[in-house]
């Protein structure tokens, strides 16, 4: 046990990014073996899920058994701010979301959300203070 231990000190181990990648490799494995009951393509789609999956895996390997933490730390946070921009995209094109115009503060370009239909507003920015007008 103290050699594996050993082993792993110092390593980057499971942050966000590898998570996703361990999930992505479950994902493909069960479509994978779904599509093994479509026997006039069961061979192809076999083969190429087969290489992405083993692609997957090897980077999976690589990241978490890597002994460059600022690296994986620096890849880590660009995938967590990637997701935050496909999660912020998702959410203002969700039906809920609807009723409300966004705009970017001119100063301090923070995100506002307003009700749509008010016409011309005056909008104040709760982070710097700005004021600005704007049509909604």
């Amino acid at each position: 046990m103290s050699r594996l231990r050993r082993f792993l000190h110092g390593r980057n181990g499971f942050d966000a990014l590898n998570i996703a990648l361990l999930t992505a490799i479950i994902v493909v494995n069960i479509i994978s073996m779904g599509m093994q009951f479509i026997p006039a393509i069961r061979f192809v789609i076999a083969a190429a899920f087969g290489s992405f999956q083993l692609v997957l895996l090897a980077a999976f390997t690589v990241r978490a058994l890597s002994r460059n933490l600022t690296a994986r730390n620096r890849e880590n946070l660009a995938f967590i701010n990637g997701l935050t921009k496909v999660k912020r995209w998702l959410k203002r094109s969700l039906p809920g979301d609807s009723g409300f115009r966004f705009f970017k503060c001119p100063s301090c370009r923070h995100n506002l959300r307003v009700p749509k239909g008010k016409g011309h507003i005056f909008i104040t920015c709760p982070q710097c203070g700005e004021r600005f007008k704007r049509k909604t």
